[in-house]
Order: C-alpha cells, then structure tokens, then sequence
C-alpha cells in the first residue's frame, strides 16, 4: 500500500474476461476506501468467434463493399481484385494464405491473408480491423473482412450501440481503441462488490 492506495495491476487476458479475442490489456485499479485489492472475476467458458458472429446471431451474409445505411452498421470495406483473390483461396475457418503483393509499397504485412476460426477467440481487434491485409480479420467463411458492427460485437458492445461518425475508418478508431465493454462492466463491478464486502 502506498500512499493510502490498495493497488492491484496486470496484464490481463481478455478472454478469461468474457471477450472473444486473444487481446491482453494491462490494468491498475486502486483505491484509497477499500483495503484489498479490486480484481474483476473470471469467466467459466472461454468465448468464441461462433458465440458472436455469423447468420444465428443477427449477421446476414453480405459481400466485400456492402454498406449498411442503418445504424447497424453491418458495413464491409471494398476490396481490390487482388484482395478479393487472395481471400478467396484463402482455406475457410482459420486459414492462411501467403501471397506476395506486387502493388504493395509499405512497410506492414505485405503477404499475409488470414481468416479468423469459429471455433477460436478472435485476434485483437485493432483500428484497421475492417481491412484484410491487416491481420486475421477475415471472416471465417465469406469472402471478405469483418464488417463495423461485426468488430465491435467481438470487442463486446451491445449491438444497438450508436456508432456518431461517418467514415469507417473514424468508426473503426472508435472500436478498436476501446476497452472491451464486457472488461469495463466486470471492473465496474468488482469494485462495487468489493465495498459492499467493506460494510
């Protein structure tokens, strides 16, 4: 204890958190009225992508470019002939595929094209979540990328949540800077039931 503060920090892995992806966030909760350490409690399942996304949980099947007008945001960026290549030899449900981009100038993962698994957590939704050469954000069967609300149901917000932006890419800022609401709410929590157990 320093300074009057109970401190508890690390670095935790999400999906003991109730969040579908394989994201670590480092996290410092301390207080001054409560004196033992604040620690969020732990799932008994570990989530996956299948628990979030697809036709049985609100996801209708669209193509690369699709753009949703309602404030679902079921919108998918477009892809290049390229891009749309790449991802279609790509195996569903996990797979890689490796291809060397003769357009490509930058310095990121230029070869790189993966799909997320079902049956797995999701990798860490980042602000380029919506581009497939990104990562593994394909998805896992359609031959795209994942859309806006897609992103955000993995990084666990609710999926009447109101995105106040027009660009994707200031949405998708939004998204992936986010501490996982799911995480957020199982903090919130353990520090009001840590100063119910004080009374």
């Amino acid at each position: 204890m320093r300074r009057g503060y109970e401190a508890a920090y690390k670095v935790y892995k999400l999906n003991e958190y109730g969040v579908p992806q394989t994201r670590k966030r480092f996290s410092l909760i301390a207080s001054r009225t409560v004196k033992k350490k604040i620690v969020p409690k732990k799932s008994s399942t570990i989530p996956i992508v299948m628990d979030f996304l697809g036709e049985e949980n609100g996801f209708e099947k669209v193509k690369a470019g699709h753009i949703d007008k309602t404030n679902f945001r079921h919108t998918v960026a477009k892809l290049s002939k390229e891009n749309l290549d790449a991802i279609k030899r790509t195996p569903k449900n996990g797979g890689n595929s490796v291809k060397k981009r003769s357009s490509y100038k930058g310095t990121g993962f230029k070869d790189s094209y993966g799909r997320m698994s079902w049956d797995k957590p999701a990798p860490t939704i980042t602000t380029n979540f919506y581009k497939i050469s990104s990562g593994r954000f394909g998805h896992p069967d359609e031959d795209r990328a994942i859309s806006l609300r897609e992103g955000a149901v993995l990084q666990t917000f609710p999926k009447n949540y109101f995105f106040d932006a027009r660009s994707m890419g200031t949405i998708a800022k939004m998204i992936g800077n986010a501490v996982p609401p799911e995480f957020a709410k199982r903090i919130g929590q353990a520090i009001m039931d840590s100063k119910k157990d004080e009374k």
